[in-house]
């Protein structure tokens, strides 16, 4: 492989016997074997990616002329494979990569030809299937590229708004993948309430629905949360907030512990690309409680045991029904921290609870031990209101000092 310098051909890669093999990562690009080499991108630091194609590999050099592999652990024809997404892009597989291409934010690009798929590499080095389910064919348009069929991608351009471009080769397309995150939706991440009806509380879980929110599904696996996940980030009035989880489709996150009552704006980037500001409404307190199924509330027996149709509660049982969005909490945990547990983070706000639509006393609101941004109410089950399940309606309210 070379490139004309002064009407001369001058060779940038490849050991100079001209033989095939996978060799000379970490050393002179002009020493290293390659298979097959079938495309080249360059980036904005002068990087210049080759598609090692019968090694299914993509191999980096840098200006100083040093390869290494940027993705793939291949070697040789026997070595194609699928697998890796999520996870460092060296240790993943590929199978018969024909096209690359990278864009302003450092994203690398790759037609994965044989697999029927377009992978993403961040410049964390993580590899993300952004195009294709695996299976060839044609479907998919206006849906989230991963869901969709391509029948042997055979190359990629971008242009300067970062929109992909696939030559989808045995469809006889050209395919375009915008990787603009759209959000069309926000709200309490345990009711899943609206935030334009309840709006935000300070502190609280809120859920953001959209497309192309990031690159694939990850989880945060620390505490605190981080503030970026992948190569997500959601920010409230400018600042960075922490992340629980992404996906293309779904992000939870917490809202700042020191967020004002009033309006305030919120954006998500992804890749480098972000949206415009999204009007919010935070208000001092949005209580919701977390349910699974239709509609059942996460509420145990003091013992930890869900309540449940089988397992109902009783009158005079205290139950624990977990929420989010109580407002301020005092000792207050710092955003993306864990609350303790001695001293307990009470709710500051007065606060009622009904259960079965009659009053029921709390003897503690606030915050669940160990863990971010989780609230639970202690309840005593009313007389009246016969035996409590998952199913009976419960009500919390938390309100400003008037």
């Amino acid at each position: 492989m070379g490139k004309i310098v002064d009407s001369r051909f001058v060779t940038v890669a490849g050991a100079s016997d001209g033989f095939e093999g996978m060799s000379g990562d970490g050393g002179p690009a002009t020493s290293a074997r390659m298979r097959l080499p079938a495309d080249l991108a360059m980036d904005s630091k002068g990087n210049l990616y080759v598609v090692d194609q019968r090694n299914h590999r993509v191999r980096r050099i840098a200006p100083d002329g040093t390869i290494t592999t940027a993705a793939g652990n291949g070697n040789g024809h026997m070595s194609a494979g699928y697998g890796g997404d999520g996870g460092p892009a060296t240790a993943a597989q590929m199978n018969h990569p024909s096209s690359v291409a990278v864009d302003a934010a450092g994203n690398i690009y790759i037609a994965d030809m044989m697999n029927h798929r377009v992978r993403r590499v961040t410049p964390d080095g993580k590899i993300a299937t952004v195009a294709g389910n695996g299976t060839a064919g044609y479907s998919g348009d206006s849906r989230p590229g991963p869901s969709g069929q391509l029948n042997f991608p055979s190359g990629l351009a971008l242009d300067a708004a970062g929109n992909l471009y696939i030559a989808d080769w045995l469809n006889f397309r050209v395919r375009k993948l915008s990787f603009a995150p759209v959000v069309t939706g926000i709200s309490n991440g345990a009711s899943f309430a609206p935030a334009d009806v309840v709006g935000v509380a300070p502190g609280s879980w809120i859920s953001i629905f959209g497309s192309a929110l990031a690159a694939g599904e990850v989880v945060a696996s620390a505490i605190p949360l981080p503030n970026v996940l992948g190569s997500t980030m959601v920010k409230i009035n400018g600042t960075a907030i922490p992340l629980n989880y992404v996906s293309l489709v779904q992000i939870n996150a917490q809202a700042p512990v020191d967020l004002q009552p009033g309006p305030a704006t919120l954006t998500v980037s992804s890749a480098g690309v972000e949206t415009a500001a999204i009007s919010l409404l935070v208000a001092a307190a949005g209580p919701g409680i977390f349910s699974y199924g239709q509609h059942r509330a996460v509420a145990t027996h003091a013992d930890g045991a869900l309540i449940t149709v089988e397992s109902p509660a009783e009158a005079g049982e205290t139950i624990i029904v977990y929420l989010s969005g109580v407002g301020p909490v005092s000792p207050q945990p710092g955003t993306g921290q864990a609350s303790g547990a001695s001293p307990l983070s009470r709710a500051t706000l007065p606060f009622s609870a009904t259960i079965g639509g009659r009053e029921a006393p709390v003897d503690f609101l606030g915050m669940t031990p160990f863990l971010v941004a989780l609230a639970q109410a202690n309840i005593r089950v009313p007389a009246g209101v016969g035996l409590v399940t998952a199913e009976t309606h419960y009500a919390l309210e938390t309100r400003p000092r008037g």
